[in-house]
């Protein structure tokens, strides 16, 4: 990994943290008896993938996760350490990770994984409606492996620690809502993202590639 990814994976975890402060601003709803608080992390860890890459996605989102159980106050609420692995939402924070590996493997097995010649193509073109097509299928699949992880993890910690029993149907039709704001917000998060993505996909460089011949700069150089 060149210095160059490891300063974006950093960047993007500090962005990350920075939006589960401006998240505590808005109110949560309850599920099945549990706050669950409104978070721009489904967002954010599903365009990790597809910015980052898959691998350096999950990186960015698993040191988010590794700066919480150390004990820095940036899970939701302002909460963190290890003892928030009982918490009822941990199993979401795991998701994140799955959402960026999920959206980043999708991106990429669609072949949209950036231009290294430095041109991104031309707006409107098949090629660039087939990439708008694998970003924002990639940004609603992610929800499916995070929802998944956190209603099981939900549903675990409800029913054989805290002693507040609930079924797997309820905490489903519960979080409910909550996926469909996600669903709703990645749309319309990821459009206005869609600048940030075309510049990624133009420039020289991509953080999804870690490996650059000589030729690859020069032909970025040129661009």
């Amino acid at each position: 990994m060149n210095p160059r990814t490891i300063a974006f994976v950093a960047t993007y975890t500090a962005v990350a943290v920075a939006s589960v402060y401006l998240a505590r601003l808005l109110p949560g709803l309850p599920v099945a008896g549990v706050h669950v608080p409104i978070s721009f992390m489904p967002f954010l860890a599903a365009f990790a993938g597809v910015f980052l890459g898959a691998r350096n996605g999950a990186l960015a989102m698993g040191l988010y996760l590794l700066l919480g159980l150390l004990g820095f106050p940036v899970f939701a609420g302002g909460s963190g350490g290890f003892a928030y692995v009982l918490a009822p939402t941990f199993g979401y924070i795991l998701g994140y990770v799955l959402a960026a590996l999920t959206s980043g493997w999708i991106y990429e097995a669609l072949g949209q994984t950036g231009d290294r010649s430095g041109r991104g193509g031309t707006r409107g073109t098949s090629r660039d409606r087939a990439a708008s097509f694998a970003y924002f299928l990639a940004l609603e699949a992610a929800l499916l492996p995070l929802y998944g992880t956190g209603i099981v993890y939900m549903w675990g910690i409800l029913n054989f620690v805290t002693g507040k029993p609930a079924s797997l149907w309820a905490i489903a039709a519960g979080m409910g809502v909550f996926f469909v704001k996600d669903v709703l917000q990645n749309a319309v998060l990821g459009l206005a993202f869609l600048p940030l993505r075309d510049a990624y996909r133009r420039a020289a460089f991509s953080p999804t590639q870690e490996i650059w011949t000589t030729d690859d700069r020069r032909d970025g150089e040129k661009a």
